[in-house]
């Protein structure tokens, strides 16, 4: 049986026809309507039913304490919950100066009726995909199996700054490559932070094409294109009061980047199609596997969205710059692998350990990951054998044993890696992303930064 509670909201009007009227309309949206006619009755069943409130309409003019003490009373006891106010003509400027403190709307006398039964609708949809997040983001961590693995130095180094900015409000960027892990420590990031109960939306930004990612991030109005049959919260507001994680960020096109801007200096956001602004309350975490300074120098990134997003940057290691980790690592994966499959495996022989170190994982962590899968498919308990890991990670296409490690350079390993994914492709830069598990815009960026001239 469903647990859900029906949304309650509070109309406050000292008027007793105006109440009346409100009331009956406001309860066409499917709440139940709690009617008060001062400050004081509406505080009072506030308390009563807090945990329940979702929607506050107020007029300001009442005949004891004004609807604006009460709006700050709201926004200081109860800042989850949004507030509508009604104001006479000779008063706008009153709403207007609440609406920049964090008011959601004002309506002037007479009451456009209609229009407000449409907000008051949009408010409780919102609110209810919002909670419908956080349930899942709450069952999803007590069931989540996933965490950082390792006890390398430069794991530790970055997980300590982790830490450490967790329990602010800062910007934080994970800078890192394809595979390293980014998505987790955005997680770490989160669940440590005062936000933690609110939801952490993601959005990959280099997996949309522009269009759609505009929408996704900042929603849109019915009619706002083709297809548009009704209104749908952006990431950001879906977000709001939570953590919203750019994966990728540095993927958006300039126009783009534009619009992002906009929205984290004034942390309004503007649906496709509509006319008024939505305050959000989100933390941003933003990631990246490019070199977005290079990237401001070639005028591929705005240089103001670099500074927004590069407050604090957190560097993640490649898997084979903390060799040690890698037997631990893939012992976790194989547990669970094992485990999910009814295997019991207890690990790896010694020829299979030494070519799982001696790889170089240019698909880092998340390469590992899939070879373990694979192994523990193929494998005959108790442990996992040189018979059951790819070919690919001891011989090259040539059938040549693949050297041990050597001190090359990230950029030297960057550029073989791709030339090669782009050779066994045939030059097909979509194949070749594909492949390497990242976007055709990377391949293409590097190729135009950092790729063969001539």
């Amino acid at each position: 049986m469903s647990s859900e509670r029906t949304p309650r909201v509070l109309v406050v009007e000292d008027d007793p026809n105006s109440l009346e009227v409100t009331t009956a309309f406001v309860a066409e949206s499917g709440a139940d309507v709690i009617a008060a006619s001062s400050v004081e009755e509406a505080l009072a069943g506030l308390a009563r039913h807090r945990s329940d409130i979702a929607l506050v309409i107020t007029d300001i003019k009442l005949k004891t304490r004004s609807g604006l003490d009460l709006f700050r009373e709201v926004r200081q006891e109860f800042p989850s919950v949004p507030v509508i106010l009604i104001t006479a003509y000779g008063s706008t400027d009153e709403a207007v100066a609440a609406m920049r403190d964090g008011a959601l709307y004002y309506f002037t006398k007479p009451v456009n009726f209609p229009l407000l039964l449409r907000l008051v609708r949009e408010t409780l949809e919102k609110q209810a995909l919002q909670a419908q997040v956080a349930d899942l983001n709450a069952r999803l961590a007590g069931l989540r199996t996933r965490h950082i693995v390792g006890s390398s130095r430069p794991i530790q180094i970055a997980l300590d700054q982790a830490t450490t900015v967790a329990a602010l409000d800062t910007t934080v960027l994970l800078v890192g490559e394809t595979g390293t892990g980014k998505d987790l420590f955005a997680e770490f990031i989160h669940e440590r932070s005062p936000r933690r109960a609110k939801p952490l939306v993601a959005i990959n930004c280099a997996a949309l094409p522009e269009a759609l990612l505009e929408s996704e991030l900042f929603g849109y109005e019915r009619g706002a294109f083709t297809g548009a049959i009704g209104r749908k919260p952006g990431r950001f507001e879906l977000s709001s009061g939570g953590t919203l994680f750019l994966d990728e960020a540095g993927n958006m096109s300039l126009a783009l980047q534009a619009k992002l801007l906009r929205v984290l200096e004034s942390r309004q956001v503007e649906p496709l199609g509509s006319t008024r602004s939505v305050h959000v309350d989100v933390r941003i975490i933003g990631s990246t596997n490019l070199d977005l300074a290079a990237a401001v120098a070639a005028g591929s990134f705005r240089e103001d969205l670099y500074y927004r997003l590069h407050v604090f940057p957190i560097a993640l290691p490649p898997l084979r710059e903390r060799p040690e980790d890698i037997p631990v690592l893939a012992l976790h994966f194989l547990q669970g692998y094992g485990a999910g499959m009814g295997k019991h495996l207890e690990g790896f022989d010694a020829d299979a350990l030494d070519v799982l170190q001696s790889y170089r994982w240019p698909g880092n962590v998340r390469e590992l990951r899939h070879v373990i899968e694979r192994a523990a498919i193929l494998a005959t308990p108790p442990s996992i054998r040189l018979d059951d890991l790819p070919r690919a990670l001891v011989q090259t296409d040539a059938g040549v044993p693949r050297p041990a490690a050597s001190p090359q350079g990230l950029a030297d390993v960057e550029r073989e890696t791709i030339l090669r994914a782009l050779a066994a492709a045939g030059g097909n830069q979509s194949k070749a992303a594909r492949a390497l598990g990242i976007s055709r815009n990377q391949i293409q960026y590097w190729l135009r930064t950092k790729g063969p001239r001539g």
